[in-house]
């Protein structure tokens, strides 16, 4: 899309992005300025991904959901970047009873997942002033075929049952969720680079 990349990674799932020199494996918490200085923009997008994983490991999702995000950002914009854009997830808004949310539905999550992606993101947008813009995006859960298919969620275990048996298997028809295919995550990160100065939540 135009843009150079660096990414930093813990890569405890492998490195399967193509090309190695701009991978870089670091633990976040050891970053400090110096590390962020001279880049337009930081993406973050680590930590526990869903509601399974930060049940197991509460301690976990917290410290990468809600702390990590605040600390990057805080280098961030001591470094001079002018944008941070942060992953966020539509589990804040919690159980709308089959109601359609927005941006500006109350977010009224009570798991730990839900509530730690809040806090990253009021946290984040704390920092936001008229030389460091914020955008945070909830979200929704990917379905779609990848080497290392998270398959404790719904979705993606009846996408792969197809690609392994040929056959879809519904377990659980009443989960309901908004849900993108793998083509589409990518736009939507990238979106934010070409706007102009906000700082939103989306």
């Amino acid at each position: 899309m135009g843009h150079a990349v660096d990414v930093v990674d813990l890569l405890r799932f492998d490195k399967l992005l193509p090309g190695s020199e701009y991978v870089k494996s670091r633990d976040l918490f050891t970053l400090d300025v110096d590390d962020l200085s001279g880049y337009d923009q930081v993406v973050f997008m680590p930590g526990p991904s869903n509601d399974p994983l930060a049940e197991f490991s509460p301690r976990d999702n917290f410290v990468m959901n809600a702390a990590a995000p605040t600390y990057i950002a805080y280098l961030a914009k001591s470094a001079g970047v002018r944008r941070f854009v942060y992953a966020g997830s539509c589990s804040v808004y919690g159980s709308t009873d089959g109601q359609p949310a927005s941006a500006d539905s109350p977010a009224t999550s009570q798991c730990p997942y839900g509530i730690a992606k809040l806090q990253g993101e009021l946290s984040v947008m704390q920092l936001a002033d008229s030389t460091f813009s914020v955008v945070c995006l909830r979200q929704g859960t990917v379905s779609g075929y990848s080497p290392r298919m998270c398959l404790d969620l719904v979705m993606n275990t009846m996408f792969s049952n197809p690609m392994d048996k040929g056959v879809i298997v519904v377990d659980n028809p009443t989960p309901g969720g908004p849900f993108s295919v793998f083509s589409m995550p990518p736009w939507p990160i990238a979106w934010p680079s070409k706007r102009q100065h906000t700082s939103p939540v989306f």
